[in-house]
């Protein structure tokens, strides 16, 4: 069926159905049984441009072949299921691929949005969400995509979440109403199961997580509560120090993946959530940071990987351990060096902690008798 102007009423009389192949309208769809058993069958495609409704009282039963695409417009399925509460649960694939509307609760088997602003209007059930706003072959990204669901509502996903953006090309998820919360449950812990939550090149504000979610280079823009983004430093070498305030030399930048540009920033690593990248500084006399107070961060990066042994960089990045404890709960890389001037020491995050390998990956280690001791014990 192609229906391609005026207001479309698809109609189905006396018990019969329709089981659709393909059908496309590029206006208003309204579906409707008017058999005893009021329902649609879809094994293929339905494709609108415009509102596709499901009044109360008719179903569209869309067959795990199905797929109902909403290409702009609005969607709304005004059925709910025998306890009078719950939404119908519409299976198949729903796609999202032109800025669209969707209005109501509902319970989704699959849906994918695709390089489309989306509002979501009430709280809604999906067994599967995944959002793309990313380059193809055909199709190059230049520009945020932005999800916005209902403040106050809670959007809940049962099997898997995948957001995927790109560089200045982030997915956006906001609120109806900004500095209001909505509310996500993700289906578990994504730092332990990264198969069911995948999330990188986000944008996230004003959101609270029943489950903890974590998410790589991503932007944290404000009011979100158990969402946890990993964020990277790049040691710049203005000064020596670790540790910056406000006032003194920024010796940390940070990328900002909304523009593209990494800028100085006026902090340093210093939680789990941080990830330091202490890597080679242009220059003969570069600084590189001193630890003076006891830190936790989620991975530590020295130096890069030399691909050619025939040639010995002319610097050598380092990290030096005081006093003071460096824990990583994650991945220590060491290409450079760690000095120990005191009894400081690199360490995981055990609840007794215990020293780390920190020569792997052929850096070395320097024990210094002080910080200026000119001879120190060297291990490769």
């Amino acid at each position: 069926l192609c229906h391609s102007l005026g207001t479309t009423l698809v109609t189905v009389g006396n018990n019969g159905k329709i089981e659709t192949n393909k059908l496309f309208n590029s206006q208003n769809t309204e579906f409707k049984n008017e058999g005893a058993d009021k329902w649609i069958s879809n094994n293929g495609i339905i494709s609108t441009s415009e509102s596709f409704t499901i009044p109360s009282g008719y179903f569209v039963e869309n067959t795990d072949t199905g797929t109902i695409q909403i290409l702009g417009g609005s969607y709304e399925n005004a059925n709910v299921d025998s306890d009078g509460t719950t939404p119908s649960l519409l299976g198949g694939t729903f796609e999202i691929l032109g800025d669209a509307q969707i209005n109501g609760s509902n319970t989704f088997d699959k849906v994918n949005i695709v390089r489309a602003n989306s509002i979501f209007n009430g709280s809604n059930t999906f067994n599967d969400l995944i959002i793309h706003n990313t380059s193809t072959d055909e199709t190059t990204v230049t520009t945020p995509i932005t999800i916005t669901f209902k403040e106050g509502e809670t959007q809940t996903i049962n099997n898997k979440l995948e957001i995927k953006g790109e560089l200045k090309a982030l997915v956006q998820l906001r609120s109806s109403v900004e500095g209001n919360i909505w509310n996500i449950k993700a289906p578990s812990d994504s730092q332990s199961d990264e198969e069911s939550v995948s999330i990188v090149y986000a944008d996230v504000m004003d959101s609270t997580s029943t489950n903890p979610i974590y998410v790589e280079t991503s932007n944290d823009s404000g009011n979100n509560t158990n969402w946890h983004f990993f964020q990277e430093f790049h040691w710049n070498g203005n000064g020596n120090s670790w540790e910056v305030d406000t006032t003194s030399t920024k010796n940390w930048s940070s990328m900002n993946y909304a523009t593209g540009v990494e800028t100085e920033v006026e902090s340093y690593p210093k939680n789990e959530d941080h990830i330091a990248i202490v890597g080679i500084i242009p220059g003969d006399t570069p600084n590189y940071p001193t630890i003076s107070t006891d830190i936790t961060i989620k991975k530590l990066i020295i130096g890069e990987e030399n691909t050619n042994p025939s040639v010995t960089p002319s610097v050598t990045p380092s990290v030096t351990i005081t006093d003071k404890d460096l824990r990583v709960t994650d991945d220590f890389i060491n290409y450079g060096k760690v000095v120990y001037t005191k009894n400081g020491r690199i360490t995981n995050n055990d609840p007794i902690p215990l020293p780390i390998n920190d020569t792997a990956n052929d850096g070395t280690v320097e024990y210094k008798s002080d910080e200026s001791d000119t001879t120190p014990y060297t291990i490769t």
